[in-house]
């Protein structure tokens, strides 16, 4: 097969023990079906389905955060309806800090595209992420790296995280410590700030999950309590009934004796 000309003295001569090619074009391969003495041109094109349902599956999630804290802080007028969690200064400091992290230009570096809104993701009605798939690939034509950067480029900070005021020679690392990071794009920024409500030791949710689970118990423990103190009032109460009813039977046994006394006078 000779490659890169129709003149066979200025193109490249390729062999294959197989009807396969590799590594002709980075990242391409090539099947050979039957031989042509005419001049066969390959034509390539991006497939994007892939990345498009990536990116639409990442929407519908986002869409759906939305409609969760929007149901969970609903309060309709007309009907009094009124959402368990109506007022949570957490809840609407999480949604807008969503809308910022994806609104919010790349971190630490500029591109051809520095705003998702430049490759066709969108802020539609009542702040709902929508996606024009025609100007995304338009980007991605224009500049497939930019968009790739702009989506998850991560470059971790060098400078030292040990602690200082130690002796010369001596550090110490934070194991938990985070890493901090020079540059940033579109979802590193998303997950970098949704790692400050979701981390496992002091999450912003974790805490109010703890603290939730501590009120959660001391109601219990409350409540237990209060439970031990009413069984011993009804005991006591039902000690005091079983005397009273003995006292009375006595009584009456008596009231009966005086009654006899009486017949015989």
């Amino acid at each position: 097969m000779i490659f890169g000309s129709n003149d066979a003295s200025s193109g490249v001569l390729l062999t294959s023990s197989t009807n396969t090619l590799d590594n002709v074009v980075t990242g391409l391969t090539i099947d050979l079906k039957s031989v042509d003495d005419d001049p066969v041109t390959v034509s390539v094109t991006e497939d994007t389905a892939g990345v498009e349902a990536s990116i639409n599956t990442f929407i519908e999630a986002y869409n759906a955060i939305l409609t969760n804290i929007e149901n969970a802080t609903v309060f309709d007028e007309e009907s009094g309806e009124r959402g368990v969690l109506l007022g949570d200064g957490l809840l609407i400091s999480l949604r807008g800090g969503l809308f910022n992290a994806l609104q919010n230009t790349n971190q630490g570096f500029s591109n051809s595209f520095d705003r998702l809104t430049e490759v066709g993701i969108s802020i539609g009605s009542e702040g709902r992420l929508e996606f024009d798939r025609e100007e995304f690939r338009e980007a991605l034509l224009d500049d497939p790296e930019g968009v790739e950067a702009l989506f998850t480029r991560r470059v971790i900070s060098d400078e030292d995280s040990s602690q200082e005021g130690l002796p010369d020679g001596v550090t110490v690392t934070d194991p938990n410590a985070r890493d901090q990071f020079d540059e940033l794009g579109a979802m590193g920024r998303l997950e970098e700030f949704l790692k400050n409500y979701t981390d496992s030791i002091d999450g912003v949710l974790t805490s109010r999950t703890n603290s939730i689970d501590t009120q959660i118990t001391n109601q219990q423990s409350r409540i237990d309590s209060l439970t031990e103190g009413l069984d011993r009032e009804r005991l006591r109460l039902e000690t005091q009934f079983v005397a009273m009813e003995q006292a009375l039977a006595q009584l009456q046994s008596q009231q009966s004796a005086l009654a006899s006394l009486t017949s015989l006078g």
